[in-house]
């Protein structure tokens, strides 16, 4: 059993991808949009797209999370694409760019309604948002050449940059740095 001091934690469920899938992608992005934007490109290794987020929790949260979402915990055969990227609010002006997730036999809105539904009965705050799938990349705090981020956006915004034939439903810790946040896999 993890002991963990209530403010030293924060949980939220995840999904990993292989970041290989999109390094070639990464570093394009980094070199070309890297130098128009003030802001922080995600490390590849945190590349995850996010089911709920439910924030800081106590030892008792905890142990009804891992308790009521066990069965969710396992390895999903169900294909993710990665075609395309987009942006928080819009292209024109855009606080987050990130990489689209598609799944053809939509397994992954499946299992959110199924995951939403078990965790508002635990008593958590859901998202009334429609779910968006998605890999986020960059957080744009400032923008200093918008062709530069126009012309990368155009030029990618419909690719095809790999995909993973399975995929895994985590509960991550996310401890909050001055570097960035620093993600632990508990379950």
């Amino acid at each position: 059993m993890n002991n963990f001091r209530d403010e030293d934690y924060r949980l939220f469920l995840a999904t990993f991808i292989d970041k290989n899938i999109v390094s070639g992608f990464y570093n394009q992005l980094s070199d070309k949009v890297g130098k128009s934007i003030r802001g922080k490109l995600v490390e590849s290794w945190n590349f995850h797209f996010t089911w709920h987020f439910f924030g800081e929790c106590n030892q008792n949260d905890y142990n009804d999370i891992l308790m009521e979402l066990n069965p969710y915990f396992k390895e999903v055969n169900s294909l993710m694409e990665f075609k395309g990227i987009d942006a928080f609010p819009n292209f024109n002006n855009p606080n987050v760019i990130y990489l689209k997730v598609n799944n053809p036999d939509n397994q992954i809105f499946d299992l959110q309604n199924s995951l939403s539904k078990e965790i508002a009965k635990m008593g958590f705050k859901v998202e009334k948002k429609k779910f968006t799938p998605h890999i986020t990349l960059v957080r744009i705090k400032e923008i200093s050449d918008k062709t530069i981020l126009k012309s990368f956006f155009d030029e990618n915004k419909d690719s095809h940059f790999g995909e993973q034939s399975s995929f895994k439903i985590n509960l991550v810790n996310s401890t909050l740095t001055p570097k960035g946040p620093v993600y632990k896999i508990l379950k």
